[in-house]
């Protein structure tokens, strides 16, 4: 008996003393990022011409249980193209070039191309400055808090005008874009997981 009540003492200051040493990790309070520290961040995008990288998307809608999942490609080239197409379920493709977008859905004869009105770009042209890879144009625009662990959160300067409340970014290995997390203000949530990027740097 008194064996047993000596184990679940010794199981207990061990568990108390894991507790102790890892709190200040697991509960560290939100940190804001300056931007000399966000260029540092970024850095491995600093010499990117060109990005060629697959996603997978997956959209929580209030109310619906099932999220809507897609998959897709993502090419930047340098200095203001970007097109994000989805492939799965169905065919999507919003190219932008400097200030101008377009929309493609469908392909072969149903294919349709028609432009976007900036006014209207919503969420995607939030994109374009990650896209991009613009730390300059982030360090304006977004508020960038620490979460830890490779988390970090960007909070609209102009929430008012922004089509979102935050953009949660997940940085991978040798800090390269691992996840995006879109927060839209109508309360859905879009996830987004970059993986097998092919880079090709400035001469």
């Amino acid at each position: 008996m008194k064996g047993a009540r000596l184990m679940t003492t010794l199981t207990t200051r061990i568990l108390l003393s894991l507790l102790i040493l890892t709190a200040p990790t697991a509960f560290a309070a939100p940190r804001e990022v300056p931007a000399t520290e966000l260029k540092t961040l970024f850095q491995p995008y600093a010499s990117v011409s060109e990005l060629d990288v697959d996603f997978r998307q997956t959209k929580t809608i209030r109310g619906l249980k099932t999220p809507l999942k897609s998959t897709g490609h993502l090419k930047v080239r340098q200095p203001d193209l970007v097109e994000w197409t989805v492939l799965k379920p169905s065919y999507l493709q919003a190219r932008m070039q400097g200030r101008k977008m377009t929309l493609t859905t469908g392909q072969g004869e149903n294919q349709r191309t028609q432009a976007v009105p900036e006014s209207e770009t919503g969420s995607l042209s939030a994109l374009v400055a990650w896209m991009r890879f613009d730390v300059e144009q982030l360090a304006k625009d977004y508020t960038v808090t620490e979460l830890g662990s490779n988390w970090y959160s960007f909070a609209p300067q102009k929430p008012e005008s922004a089509p979102l409340n935050k953009i949660d970014v997940e940085l991978g290995p040798e800090r390269k874009l691992k996840t995006l997390v879109l927060h839209e203000k109508s309360g859905d949530r879009i996830e987004i997981a970059f993986e097998s990027p092919k880079v090709k740097n400035k001469k």
